[in-house]
């Protein structure tokens, strides 16, 4: 029973250093456009990616 029990705790461990490195990493997000919904020139797709990605940070 000891066993166990000191198992599970250096299992938390592991798990609670591993994701707090995690969340130190900046995450990276990448826009990918589909299929053409409109003609060309419709509308600006660079502006509204960059809006976008000042909403995000």
């Amino acid at each position: 029973m000891k066993n166990l029990i000191l198992n599970i705790l250096v299992l938390i461990g592991l798990l609670s250093s591993a994701a707090s490195e995690a969340a130190d990493k900046k995450a990276k997000v990448v826009f990918i456009s589909g299929k053409p919904s409109h003609g060309r020139l419709a509308h600006e797709h660079r502006a509204g990616n960059m809006l976008l990605a000042k909403a995000l940070n």
